[in-house]
């Protein structure tokens, strides 16, 4: 079991870490750069947001093309809560990473997101 540190955002129109806090969120999608490739089912996510901190244990992670595909995969309710449609939901994502990133990952590695269910 390995034990990493993400940092987390809390905007006000998606509280990401508020929602990873009191388990509304289950999937954290992540790009999938060499940094998270080691991610694995029995790691302990140290979400940081600030000075707070929460763990949750890594259930099963599942690669994903594109980040459209993750979020029909993973749905809407558990990797961003209180999002009703997938143009907000891209929009949230384009915010921490661009699509032309997650078209250099898919072309390196084969796959564009992560998702981690915790």
């Amino acid at each position: 079991m390995t034990t990493r540190t993400f940092s987390t955002s809390n905007p006000p129109e998606c509280p990401v870490f508020t929602h990873l806090r009191n388990g509304t969120k289950t999937v954290e999608g992540r790009p999938y750069s060499k940094k998270y490739h080691a991610v694995k089912a029995g790691d302990v996510i140290a979400f940081r947001h600030g000075s707070s901190v929460y763990r949750a244990k890594v259930k099963s992670v599942k690669r994903y093309q594109t980040l459209q595909g993750y979020l029909r995969g993973e749905s809407l309710r558990k990797t961003l809560p209180g999002v009703h449609s997938t143009q907000q939901a891209v929009k949230i994502y384009n915010k921490w990473s661009s699509l032309a990133q997650r078209n250099r990952l898919k072309n390196k590695f084969g796959y564009s997101m992560l998702a981690i269910r915790v």
